[in-house]
């Protein structure tokens, strides 16, 4: 059994524990609970504030760590946890191939399901400025709702098929900021036994372009253009997500922060609200896109050989895509720094405004030099196995 899922206790314990955190995080949101020990800080800070910043960091640094906690994969697998593993051990992979309605709707899921997957981002992210930031209530009903939909998806569909490799929220923004791991961590969920070939398989073909079974910057190259699915929906919706990422994040951080404060209110102040995240997004992209069109311009004028040329363009592509990511990290992090040197350590250490500049100051250079290094780790890579390195260091 060990040797079928290396450090399997390890893993079981930590999944154990975030669930367990999750579900301690919605009983403190559900009765807005103010945590004494924490200075008095309420679940729903906790969670907006703490919590999810140290996860999306996580997905920067270590994706597949992430990955393998993620309570929201724990609570979509039950099925296959209790079930599915056994019915693979027996028959092979055959036992994820759904006939009739159910292998039409897992096909589209497949290879259709990032295109929700990003509008669910685009849609919850700003309503949190309205909404959630501000309502323990509305909070709950969202963390309910997302685990819903995760253990309802999970049993609809085999394996991670119906979630985490398609429609969950999270999973456009784990392909982005995980396409250069400076961790790696291997892939511990989907081992299974498969009696008929008497060998361990680390897949069960459950999803395409899955980025669990091989190396996340892999994984990038196959979504980028390298790989058997590129010319999906998914692959351009990766590419659409990640162009306008600059201009959604800072969207997100002006609004966040109030230095842009939206008028009106009701409905009027959503539709604004939205409508200046779109025309951000939309600047984001036209910039990104310019910039492939004249580098793509650029390469086949000085590179006669067809093969180079389009070696040279998928190493261009991937250049701008770490320096947009790595971008929009920062954009964010200079705010959320901020938020935490302004607002929570003054309520935790009550330092004063010479000390809140100067920690705001290191915590801005330290991230920015940790994600300097991550570009430059990535930018001489080209794609191909062998061709990259799976980590930083």
């Amino acid at each position: 059994m060990a040797q079928l899922y290396p450090h399997r206790k390890f893993w079981f314990a930590f999944r154990a524990v975030m669930v367990l955190g999750i579900l301690l995080v919605a009983i403190g949101l559900y009765y807005d609970i103010h945590i004494p020990f924490l200075f008095g800080l309420s679940v729903r800070e906790i969670f907006w504030l703490i919590l999810l910043p140290i996860i999306v960091v996580i997905m920067y640094l270590a994706p597949m760590l992430w990955r393998n906690i993620c309570p929201l994969a724990t609570v979509s697998m039950w099925r296959y946890a209790m079930f599915g593993r056994r019915k693979l051990s027996k028959i092979g992979i055959k036992a994820n191939e759904l006939t009739g309605v159910m292998g039409v709707l897992h096909d589209l899921i497949r290879k259709r399901g990032l295109l929700i997957s990003v509008l669910l981002f685009w849609s919850i992210i700003p309503y949190r400025l309205i909404a959630f930031n501000a309502d323990s209530h509305a909070t709950f009903w969202l963390v309910a709702a997302v685990f819903g939909a995760a253990f309802v998806f999970g049993a609809l569909f085999p394996v991670k098929s119906g979630w985490c490799t398609s429609i969950c929220p999270m999973a456009a923004a784990e392909k982005a900021y995980g396409m250069n791991p400076a961790i790696e961590v291997k892939n511990n969920r989907c081992y299974f036994l498969n009696q008929p070939e008497n060998k361990v398989m680390s897949c069960s073909g459950c999803s395409f372009n899955c980025w669990d079974v091989v190396e996340p910057e892999f994984g990038y190259w196959q979504a980028s253009g390298q790989g058997i699915f590129h010319a999906t929906l998914n692959a351009h919706m990766r590419k659409v997500f990640v162009a306008t990422l600059p201009g959604f994040m800072l969207a997100f951080s002006l609004v966040s922060s109030k230095v842009l404060v939206i008028p009106g209110a009701g409905g009027a102040k959503v539709f604004t609200l939205y409508a200046f995240f779109a025309v951000m997004m939309v600047l984001s992209a036209v910039v990104y896109y310019t910039f492939k069109a004249m580098k793509k311009k650029s390469i086949r004028k000085s590179i006669v050989d067809s093969k180079e040329a389009e070696t040279a363009y998928s190493v261009a592509k991937r250049r701008l895509d770490l320096f947009v990511v790595g971008l929009s990290m920062n954009v964010i992090w200079v705010f959320l720094s901020y938020a935490w040197t302004h607002s929570l350590l003054v309520k935790i250490f009550a330092i004063d405004e010479v000390a809140q500049g100067v920690l705001w100051t290191i915590l801005v250079f330290a991230f920015f030099f940790v994600s300097l290094g991550g570009m430059r780790s990535g930018w001489n890579e080209k794609p191909g196995v062998g061709n990259y390195r799976t980590s930083w260091w």
